[in-house]
């Protein structure tokens, strides 16, 4: 799995933390970071979350590093999500300045020291503060990683916004001033797909979400984001996720 970055700065320890763990309910939830503190969560389920506009399939023993004002959504898969979190502020504003990934797998070693933090809270943060500067530091990546896959990542948010939109490569090649051979390469590399492939699967992805989440009716969903034709939303919906738009809304509906 690749993982998008978002920029900190890590010139200065964690403060302000809490830590818990809890049990992931509703079957769906989508919320806004605070606009002043990171959460790191260790997941012990599988599960599907959302950052921004990016879904992440996410395998237990998966770390999340959720940074301050994203738009984040959980799916809950299987009968119960387990997890253990931190929330905490990063008071430095200068200094080293790091990629952190969204998601990282493969962290269950990590387990231990994070029930550790997590038990002590209650009489002293230091732990805590130690675990979460670790993973901090330990999934960092140089900055070079998040600028050089700049174009890519504002190509996929101008697609992620503009889905009711016709979006064609040319324009955004033009837009972005990039040439389209490294612009398509640069999806292949990221997502396996071309960037009309892409663009397809967003749609889809939005259209699912809407359809589970929202009461809105299926033509306006359909429209919204850029598919108006209904056979033709009907026909796509059924070949990338195997049901109907409306057998979707009746399975969301079910699993309330």
């Amino acid at each position: 799995m690749t993982s998008r970055y978002e920029l900190a700065y890590l010139s200065q320890p964690p403060n302000y933390i809490l830590a818990g763990d809890g049990n992931l309910t509703p079957q769906h939830r989508e919320w806004l970071q605070d606009s002043s503190r990171w959460s790191i969560i260790y997941y012990h389920h599988p599960n599907a979350l959302t950052v921004g506009m990016v879904t992440y399939p996410i395998a237990p023993g998966s770390v999340a590093f959720i940074a301050p004002n994203k738009r984040c959504a959980h799916a809950k898969i299987g009968d119960d999500t387990w997890f253990d979190f931190f929330t905490f502020q990063l008071p430095a504003q200068s200094g080293a300045r790091m990629a952190i990934p969204h998601v990282v797998e493969n962290m269950s070693h990590w387990l231990p020291d994070i029930r550790i933090a997590s038990n002590r809270i209650v009489d002293t943060n230091i732990p805590a503060a130690a675990c979460v500067w670790h993973l901090m530091w330990s999934s960092s990546k140089s900055v070079a990683v998040f600028r050089g896959e700049e174009a890519l990542y504002e190509a996929e948010a101008y697609i992620l916004h503009h889905l009711g939109d016709k979006i064609s490569i040319p324009d955004l090649c033009k837009r972005f001033d990039i040439a389209p051979r490294k612009l398509l390469g640069m999806f292949r590399k990221e997502h396996g797909v071309s960037i009309q492939e892409y663009v397809l699967q967003k749609r889809v992805q939005e259209a699912t979400r809407r359809l589970v989440a929202t009461e809105d009716p299926i033509k306006n969903i359909a429209a919204e984001i850029g598919m108006a034709d209904l056979q033709y939303f009907n026909k796509v919906m059924r070949q990338l996720t195997g049901r109907s738009p409306r057998a979707i809304r009746e399975l969301g509906l079910m699993e309330e």
